[in-house]
């Protein structure tokens, strides 16, 4: 579930959508190239910024080198909260773990580990830090530039 960096020269925008182009071998997580259809939005770094499209539509090009993404464009990047949510989901999914494992190593309830993740509500830092150790992550702050 990693993000997908896209530059503007693959986006043309039309009417609050945009359409993006990507390489075939690209992977979007929730894609499926059977189906040509992505069932779940995924994390887009546009110019440094990380938003969290939702896909409309999936159309292959005539040579089957690249898949267009008709999504809607969302009106803000995604906050911190969200951000933070979807990186302890990545590391999570990456270290082969259920939110309920997690939750088991990080002695919290499956649900703390749901809202988290999906960043819906801001939490506190040590909530977050003991997320981080459970999954052997480092928090770091650094100073904006």
């Amino acid at each position: 579930m990693k993000k997908i960096k896209i530059s503007e020269d693959q986006i043309s925008r039309n009417d609050g959508k945009i359409i993006i182009s990507l390489p075939v071998n690209k992977t979007i997580s929730g894609y499926n190239t059977r189906e040509n259809k992505c069932k779940k939005p995924f994390v887009a770094d546009i110019d440094g910024r990380l938003y969290l499209l939702h896909p409309i539509n999936i159309i292959s090009s005539e040579n089957g080198e690249f898949i267009f993404i008709e999504a809607e464009m969302p009106d803000r990047t995604m906050n911190y909260a969200e951000i933070i949510g979807w990186q302890i989901k990545c590391a999570r999914k990456e270290a082969g773990l259920t939110c309920e494992e997690l939750a088991d190593r990080a002695h919290v309830r499956a649900k703390t580990v749901y809202i988290t993740e999906s960043g819906k509500a801001n939490m506190k830092i040590d909530l977050i830090c003991t997320l981080a150790e459970a999954l052997n992550m480092d928090v770091t702050l650094t100073p904006m530039e």
